[in-house]
C-alpha cells in the first residue's frame, strides 16, 4: 500500500478495498477515527499534527479520519501554502487513507456503526470491509497534547508489535484457511493489547458488515 493514498468519497473506500485487503505476507490494521468539534483538543491535535501522525502510523496501519480539516488550519498548520496542507484541507485528497471531506457527521456515523455517541471521540478498529466485529477504542476529550501523543504512539506500537509476532509464520503461498487463521490470531493479540492499554475498550458485534454500512451511509449523503 502506498504511503499516500487519495480518497475523496465513501465510494472509493469500497472501490479501492481490493488494494487495502491484507494478503500474505502483509498483515494490516484499519480504523475509522471519529471526533467532533466538541472534542476541541483532539480536533486541534489531529489538524496540527496530521502529517506527523501519517508518518508515524506507517504502511501497515490505515486510519480514516472523518474531518474537514478547515476550522483550525489557519492557526495550526505549519504553512498555509504547504502542498500537503493544501491537499488535506482541500476538496478531499487524503494522506495515507485519511479522509477529509465526508458530509456525514461523526455522531451519525457512530450510530450507523451501532456505537454510543458517548464513546465519541474514538477509533473503530476492523480487519476487513466484510467484518461485523469491530473494536471501539474510546479517547478522552479532555486529553492534552502529551496524553494524545502517548496514546497514538501506544496504539501504533500495539499494531506493529502484534504484526511482528507473525513475521516467521506468514508465507506467500499460504492457503486461504491458513491465512484466515493467522489474521484471526493477529486480531486476537491486538485486541488483548488494546484491552490492556485502555480498559474502556469495547467489542461491538454489528448486524451488518462494514461494507453494507458504508453503502447505507453513502446513500444517506448522496
Amino acid at each position: 500500500m502506498k504511503s499516500f493514498k487519495q480518497i475523496v468519497s465513501l465510494d472509493q473506500i469500497i472501490d479501492y478495498w481490493k488494494e487495502y485487503v491484507p494478503k500474505p505476507p502483509d498483515l494490516h490494521a484499519f480504523a475509522f477515527f471519529l471526533y467532533s468539534d466538541l472534542s476541541q483538543k483532539v480536533a486541534k491535535y489531529v489538524n496540527r499534527y496530521i502529517n506527523i501522525l501519517d508518518e508515524m502510523i506507517g504502511p501497515k496501519f490505515t486510519v480514516f479520519v472523518v474531518d474537514r480539516f478547515k476550522e483550525y488550519v489557519s492557526k495550526y498548520s505549519p504553512s498555509s501554502k504547504s502542498k500537503k496542507w493544501d491537499e488535506v484541507t482541500g476538496a478531499g485528497p487524503v494522506v495515507s487513507g485519511v479522509i477529509s471531506s465526508l458530509r456525514e457527521g461523526p455522531f451519525d456515523i457512530a450510530r450507523h456503526f451501532e456505537i454510543d455517541v458517548e464513546d465519541v471521540p474514538c477509533m473503530i478498529f476492523f480487519q476487513h470491509i466484510e467484518d461485523t466485529d469491530v473494536v471501539v477504542y474510546p479517547l478522552d476529550s479532555k486529553w492534552g497534547h502529551s496524553r494524545l501523543t502517548k496514546e497514538f504512539k501506544g496504539i501504533t506500537s500495539d499494531v506493529y508489535d502484534s504484526i511482528s509476532q507473525f513475521d516467521d509464520t506468514i508465507q506467500n503461498n499460504m492457503t486461504q484457511p491458513e491465512w484466515i487463521t493467522v489474521m484471526e490470531a493477529f486480531w486476537d493479540k491486538l485486541c488483548k493489547r488494546f484491552t490492556k492499554r485502555r480498559r474502556k475498550v469495547k467489542f461491538v458485534k454489528m448486524v451488518s458488515s462494514i461494507g453494507t454500512l458504508l453503502t447505507k451511509i453513502r446513500e444517506v449523503i448522496s
